[in-house]
């Protein structure tokens, strides 16, 4: 057993189909299908001669080929064990019967009736060759006519669905009527309240139909309900067809003759009418002029002449409307074409071979001609029609789509009108390009597609609502409310979850109330789910139009986590705040007591550069006094002795370095002591100039190379005095530390970092080890001894930039090199 595949249309009904016998007689009759596919063609033959007879001896042979085929692949698909399931995906795309791998240039003319038609009579045929068992045939029968019985609700269903678009179609070609329509034409229902007022009654008029639309004649026109247009409308209501006479409108507007018809339901009551005007005004104009031309012979042929004058200005107005209706057809893509039925003769127009893609010159096509242009999968749908109208002789619409010679599809919607001319049927119908539109309605869809898909994959509630009840809402909502099934969440109203016990419900009527007057709103709000839990949710009010309906689009977002977390954050916040209370004191005091440390160190510094200079000055004289003895002990004769001499000239070498520690000491405390120097912008090239003179000598035995890039900064504000020490002792230093493996090169340059000016010194000296780094720069410390030194250098300029509000920084490596970074503020003077 099987189940039918469930489609859109049968989702309520459960075919259940079996297979047990059919399936050995489908495979007997595939044995011998050539015979089998002769009979079905020949009995289809019979069925339609018409229609094979409008094809040559080829076309006949490839109907012959499809039929079999189409055949083949039926008893194939019951051998499958899935005799629907292909057939049933044609009817959905509305390609009922119709196999793949047909020739573009052959027409499919089989349908689903006949053809189930003509398989019965195939198994009535082939049965006794088959079995003789008179219950095994009837069962084979008994599943066949399960099969068609499934198809017969299919194609059922189809042609409702199709119907119910040619009323739609019908009605609105109705509306097109009546708005293009010359005359004035207007309708009321049954309560005598206007439904339909067209664009010419609005100008014979002057009134707007927005005006009009909804409202009973006679409120707006009390003064006709006691005259004959009153009663008129009265008798149609009745049933009774009226004529008014030619009379005046208000206004002095002219004059107008009227139709009154009453408008019938299904089972004849009367459910409206209308009226139909009809502006008598210039006919009337024209009876007066010819009355007057009546007077005299003159006058008479003046008049004639004046019409001949007026008739080839209306000649020229035809051929004017001609070219207009030519360039009409063009704006709006629409063709025109005459089919002779007995000849088989179509005539097209030159717009309707353009929205064909037709190039060549024809303008008389057939039948053939004509669906060779049509989509294959279009074809039998079509063909079907046109045969339904040659035999109903009624008028009919189609839609199909368009293969141009380049491969572009294009949809075409047409109407044909059938007609008896001569004894001859003659159908005249019109083909418009409706591509765009088409396009337009599938993008539509797509983006209506998307949008769902959105509503149902978002993890927030959401519902569209009116004041009454919840029209839509998705899976999450019935999931965030704890409900089952989305059935329970639509049988209810948005107050129903409103919490009444907090005044919430109150709060959400009111919202509701503001949302509807166009106004967008998000709230916060306690909502009671249905498994009388409480949800914190955050809900949003949007105010939309659909279907001309005002409703409202809700969000609804669960926010009880993030409640909880404020709550948290809020207990937290009271503990942050006591203890920030308890730190703020702590920090008053403890600032009380950095304060009272810096002012020692203040002391301290102070005490320390007081005893510097004290010390260096103090001990100078006694060095010099020293220094003196010693030389006049050099004039002594006894300094030539040996031991002597070894020992005056150590304390002369003591002397010395003594000597320049005190000057070293001393620059220390001139450099620290320059505050209140005047501060300028330095030119950084004479200053290096200035630098190299005074050490040349050292540079010269050391071959030393000096370089520097000045483009980004080419002066800094900073005392002279101070600059020339910091640049003088990172230079000096750079060449006596230099590596013995290498020439020295020192390079100096500047950039703008931000606030700051960064005046660098590199050197490719011996470099530093890691733990060296902040020892160079404290006072009497150096990395290397081997070298002549005091270790002051450094230590002047840490304290230069430090006191200046800059920074020093170093990066080195052994064996490399080092740079040194100076970072000095910038000044604005």
């Amino acid at each position: 057993m099987e189940n039918a595949p469930s489609t859109s249309a049968s989702d309520h009904i459960n075919f259940k189909i079996a297979l047990t016998y059919i399936k050995s007689f489908a495979s007997f009759l595939l044995e011998r299908i050539e015979e089998v596919s002769q009979n079905y063609f020949e009995l289809y033959y019979q069925r339609k001669p018409d229609l094979i007879n409008l094809f040559d001896a080829s076309g006949k042979n490839e109907i012959k080929e499809l039929l079999k085929g189409d055949l083949v692949i039926f008893l194939e698909n019951i051998l499958s064990g899935k005799p629907l399931e292909k057939e049933l995906q044609k009817i959905e795309k509305g390609n009922v019967l119709y196999p793949p791998g047909i020739p573009k240039e052959v027409i499919y003319p089989l349908d689903d009736s006949l053809k189930f038609n003509l398989i019965n009579k195939i198994f009535y045929k082939y049965l006794p060759q088959y079995s003789s068992d008179t219950f095994q045939a009837m069962e084979v029968l008994k599943e066949l006519e399960e099969i068609q019985l499934y198809f017969k609700y299919k194609t059922t269903s189809l042609q409702i669905d199709q119907n119910q678009q040619n009323i739609k179609k019908e009605r609105d070609f109705a509306e097109s009527l009546i708005n293009h329509s010359t005359n004035g034409i207007i309708s009321f229902n049954n309560a005598s309240a206007i439904t339909m007022w067209n664009k010419v009654m609005e100008t014979m008029s002057g009134i707007k139909r927005e005006f009009v639309l909804g409202k009973k004649i006679f409120d707006l026109f009390p003064e006709y309900r006691e005259t004959e247009e009153g009663s008129a409308i009265a008798a149609v209501l009745k049933g009774e067809k009226v004529f008014v006479s030619e009379r005046a409108f208000a206004g002095e507007r002219g004059f107008y003759e009227a139709n009154a018809i009453p408008i019938l339901g299904v089972e004849g009551e009367v459910i409206g009418g209308f009226i139909i005007f009809n502006d008598t005004s210039q006919k009337r104009l024209s009876a007066q002029k010819i009355q007057q031309s009546k007077a005299s012979l003159e006058e008479l042929n003046e008049e004639l002449v004046l019409q001949i004058n007026e008739l080839k200005k209306a000649q020229d107005q035809l051929k004017s409307n001609e070219k207009l209706l030519k360039k009409t057809q063009q704006l709006a893509h629409l063709g025109t074409w005459v089919w002779h039925v007995k000849k088989n003769r179509i005539k097209w127009s030159g717009e309707l071979r353009e929205i064909f893609g037709v190039s060549e010159p024809f303008t008389v096509a057939t039948i053939k001609t004509y669906m060779l242009k049509v989509h294959p999968e279009d074809r039998s749908i079509i063909l079907r029609r046109i045969r339904d109208a040659v035999r109903s002789q009624n008028p009919f619409d189609y839609e199909h789509r368009v293969v141009l010679p380049d491969g572009t599809i294009r949809y075409i919607h047409g109407e044909g009108i059938p007609e008896i001319v001569e004894d001859e049927i003659v159908i005249t119908g019109f083909a418009q390009d409706i591509t765009l539109k088409m396009k337009a309605i599938e993008t539509l869809q797509a983006s209506e597609n998307r949008f769902r898909a959105l509503c149902e994959k978002s993890p927030d509630a959401i519902f569209l609502v009116d004041k009454e009840n919840i029209l839509y809402c998705n899976y999450a909502a019935v999931s965030m409310l704890g409900g089952k099934a989305k059935a329970q969440v639509l049988k209810h109203s948005i107050l129903d979850l409103a919490n009444s016990d907090d005044g919430d419900s109150q709060q959400i009527r009111e919202n509701i109330n503001k949302a509807f007057n166009g106004n967008s709103l998000r709230f916060e709000s306690i909502l009671n789910k249905f498994n009388n839990e409480l949800l914190w949710a955050e809900i949003i009010f949007t105010p939309i139009k659909l279907e001309e309906k005002d409703i409202l689009h809700v969000v609804i977002r669960d926010i009880s986590v993030r409640k909880e977390v404020e709550n948290e954050i809020k207990i937290a916040h009271e503990k942050l705040e006591k203890i920030n209370n308890e730190l703020e004191y702590r920090i008053e005091e403890r600032t009380k007591d950095l304060e009272e440390i810096n002012a020692n160190l203040m002391r301290v510094n102070s005490d320390m550069d007081n005893f510097i200079y004290s010390a260096s000055h103090d001990l100078k004289a006694p060095i010099l006094n020293i220094e003196g003895l010693i030389n006049e002990l050099v004039q002594n004769p006894c300094y030539g002795e040996g031991e002597v001499k070894m020992l005056i000239d150590m304390m002369m070498l003591c002397v010395q370095k003594f000597t320049r520690t005190i000057n070293d000491l001393t620059n220390v405390t001139k450099t620290l002591r320059t505050d209140s120097e005047d501060i300028h912008p330095v030119n950084l090239e004479e200053m290096i100039s200035d630098i190299k003179i005074s050490i040349q000598n050292l540079i010269i035995s050391s071959e030393a190379e000096i370089s520097y890039d000045f483009s980004d900064c080419k002066s800094i504000v900073f005392s002279r005095h101070s600059l020339y020490s910091l640049l003088y002792n990172l230079i000096n230093n750079g060449i006596k530390y230099r590596s013995p493996q290498r020439t020295p090169h020192i390079f100096i340059e500047t950039r703008e970092i931000g606030d700051f000016v960064e005046l660098s010194v590199k050197d490719n000296g011996l470099g530093l080890r890691e733990s060296d780094r902040e020892k160079i720069f404290l006072m009497f410390k150096r990395a290397h001894n081997h070298v002549e030194g005091s270790g002051v250098g450094l230590y002047l300029v840490k304290r230069i930039m430090e006191n200046a509000g800059g920074k020093v920084e170093i990066e080195s490596e052994v064996g490399v090199g080092s740079r040194f970074k100076l970072l000095f503020k910038k000044v604005n003077i």
